[in-house]
């Protein structure tokens, strides 16, 4: 039987949709999925099928504590030389211990595929730190990134074209699929379980500053809002054309609701947001 080509995979923790990944990626390669930390700070549940891969936790203990570099360097040494990949793949460039693995392996000789999803549009650049950006991401050999946003950033960064892949922002469609199956089977139970109206705008999101929540909570009052005046503004003249459209869209409707899946530290702001929101009169 031919050899698989072993790769190691690195995450600060591997959570279900990682798990989901290295699965797929094990029907064509040895895969060893390395986290740092076997504890998730995200609120992720265990993943809901058997590993395909070797997984490693380096700092398996799951406490509070966070290593210095030192600690960092040696369990990833360590790892390194039990496991000993053909290739390692680093998740970005200043994420938890990402510079640390990137060193083992320039020091080990083992070439390394950076995983992205930065953009330039993502926040203000700085010129000295894209310097040093450029210098990082010239020790890698190839990339794995989310779109063509992340392509175009890491070409400006210096690494050429022919060596960035997308495809890094996959999911497990036949795990949606069974799932999605198994709701609309019992939609009724489901929508009475939730809570869930008839029709609503659904974002799911960590609920972090990154994700502009707060912002699309505003634009959803300002929807409401233009809703209610027009709904409630005397009754149009019947007309054709989009006029017409629009008041029987609206006419004897409620604007749909707005329903934010998620969890994280902005929790309570955006509870109490959506609070101040319901309160307001239609």
């Amino acid at each position: 039987m031919e050899r698989k080509p072993a790769a190691a995979v690195i995450f600060h923790h591997i959570g279900p949709y990682h798990h989901a990944r290295l699965n797929a990626a094990a029907e064509r390669l040895s895969v060893i999925g390395f986290e740092w930390s076997a504890r998730s700070y995200d609120g992720w549940g265990a993943a809901a099928t058997p590993a395909r891969y070797h997984k490693v936790s380096l700092f398996p203990e799951a406490t509070d504590h966070h290593p210095d570099k030192a600690e960092l360097r040696s369990a990833f040494w360590s790892a390194l030389e039990q496991t000993n990949p053909d290739v390692v793949a680093v998740n970005g460039w200043n994420n938890f211990g990402s510079l640390v693995a990137a060193n083992c392996c320039v020091r080990r000789g083992i070439p390394m595929v950076v995983m992205s999803e930065s953009a330039r549009q993502d926040e203000a650049r700085t010129w000295w730190k894209e310097i040093i950006k450029q210098r990082v991401v010239g020790l890698y050999s190839a990339a794995l990134v989310g779109g063509q946003r992340h392509v175009e950033y890491l070409v400006e960064l210096g690494m050429p074209h022919e060596w960035i892949f997308t495809g890094y922002d996959v999911v497990d469609d036949a795990y949606f699929r069974e799932k999605t199956d198994e709701i609309r089977s019992q939609r009724s139970v489901v929508r009475r379980k939730y809570q869930l109206p008839e029709n609503y705008f659904l974002a799911s999101a960590r609920f972090v500053e990154k994700k502009n929540l707060r912002r699309l909570i505003q634009a959803y009052a300002e929807y409401r809002k233009r809703w209610s005046a027009y709904a409630n503004q005397p009754a149009h003249k019947a007309t054709a054309g989009r006029g017409a459209a629009a008041d029987r869209e609206v006419a004897g409707k409620a604007p749909w609701n707005l329903v934010v899946l998620g969890d994280g530290p902005l929790r309570e702001t955006l509870n109490s947001q959506l609070s101040a929101l319901s309160s307001q009169p239609e």
